[in-house]
């Protein structure tokens, strides 16, 4: 897997290839065909276009637009329509940049930025940067670099001289240095440079710099407590592998839950929204029968906090294995403090575990996807989770609002649309 700052000088490379090439067809233009201006040639002018639309739709590596279907689907008829002179290329090159920007939203917003917070505080001020769509990208870009500025160096300039350095780098030895010089600042602060010694070693030897910060974080956990507290972490270890044999202990129970809902959605009437493509192979959905994730369908069909459902077009292996691979990334907004890793046997026993809940005034006011694993574990850690999140509403109001179980959404969207009983 390339590293981000490769990602970036591949997409500069390929951008000043295409943006070369262009320049060489408008030119090779006006010395043979004697136009004034390319779009007066219908030969170099469909040379000039198909130059631009291979750059997004045949790219030969992954960039930012790949895997983003709809949008190139979306170019793909921009650049006919240019081709036939119905439109401008400038045009186009307004809908890429605004793509871009939804795509630079999306990809903070997933980074785990919240990890590198020192205090509860900056952790919220964060997280309401990050969900505020009304602040200009520009502005989101620049409140971030100030966010994580150390106040040694300029993050903006120090950034762009790292990736001018790499580009003319020859060995890989050189390489490394220049990832040691911007992420550790031996030059800017020796003492900290010093004390991390063991991870700057790492990366000399050829680690990636993802694998060196798993390790910082690591490391980071381990010394912020002693013997008792190294305990702890082993015993939630155990507790972790006791709550994944459950997990498979509970298969089987699952599949057969899955398989009558999907018999269920085949057999009722086809949904009145459209279905995305097969999360898994990419296939158009047959909607007489497919398997969703039910926790995405209320979230997008009902709560609006998301673009579309998640759902696979078969229950063969691979396919199930992709459905239980994505239900993972569903947490518990408890985190460490959940349940099911507290007690999982008494979870097992009264079966709770089966249908989690949403945090309503989450859903319903403040607009984010809070999902618990089960209602008792949204009422032993509410008030954890109000001192996290619930910022804009008093006592009195937060006293109005609880929570609403998967099923329970998912029955108040049926009868709202007239949906398929799912």
């Amino acid at each position: 897997m390339l590293e981000p700052w490769d990602e970036v000088l591949i997409r500069e490379k390929e951008s000043q290839s295409c943006a070369d090439d262009v320049e060489t067809i408008k030119t090779t233009c006006a010395k043979e065909h004697g136009k004034r201006h390319v779009s007066e040639c219908s030969e170099c002018w469909s040379r000039l276009v198909n130059r631009m639309r291979d750059r997004y739709l045949n790219s030969a590596t992954q960039e930012w637009f790949s895997g983003r279907r709809l949008f190139l689907q979306e170019l793909d008829t921009l650049f006919a329509q240019a081709h036939e002179h119905k439109i401008d290329l400038k045009a186009i090159d307004e809908r890429i940049f605004e793509q871009k920007q939804e795509w630079f939203r999306e990809k903070v917003k997933n980074m785990g930025l919240q990890a590198a917070t020192k205090t509860p505080s900056e952790t919220r001020e964060l997280q309401q940067l990050l969900n505020d769509k009304g602040i200009p990208v520009e502005q989101l870009s620049s409140n971030l670099r100030g966010a994580f500025r150390d106040g040694l160096v300029n993050n903006e300039k120090a950034s762009n001289e790292f990736l001018d350095r790499l580009s003319n780098t020859k060995t890989p030895q050189e390489r490394n240095e220049a990832c040691v010089d911007i992420f550790f600042q031996p030059t800017h602060d020796p003492d900290g440079a010093a004390k991390a010694q063991k991870y700057i070693d790492m990366v000399h030897n050829g680690t990636p710099v993802a694998d060196v910060i798993s390790a910082m974080l690591r490391d980071r956990q381990t010394s912020k407590g002693n013997q008792d507290q190294r305990q702890a972490l082993e015993k939630k270890l155990e507790e972790l592998r006791r709550a994944k044999a459950a997990h498979e202990a509970d298969k089987a129970k699952k599949a057969k839950i899955r398989q009558e809902k999907a018999d269920a959605a085949a057999a009722a009437s086809e949904p009145d929204f459209p279905l995305p493509p097969c999360a898994f192979c990419s296939k158009a959905v047959n909607t007489a029968g497919f398997v969703p994730c039910y926790i995405c369908l209320v979230l997008s069909e009902h709560y609006r906090l998301q673009d579309e459902p998640i759902v696979f077009c078969s229950d063969d292996g691979p396919h199930m294995e992709a459905y239980e691979s994505h239900c993972k990334t569903h947490h518990c907004s408890s985190d460490q403090e959940c349940r099911r890793l507290q007690d999982e046997d008494v979870m097992m026993d009264d079966g709770s575990s089966i249908d989690p809940v949403f945090c309503q005034e989450c859903v319903d006011v403040l607009k984010l996807p809070s999902l618990f694993c089960s209602a008792q574990c949204f009422d032993a850690n509410f008030d954890m989770h109000c001192d996290r999140i619930h910022k804009e509403l008093d006592d009195n109001e937060i006293g109005q609002f609880g929570c609403v179980s998967l099923s329970d959404a998912t029955r108040e969207w049926e009868q709202k649309t007239g949906a398929f009983n799912v």
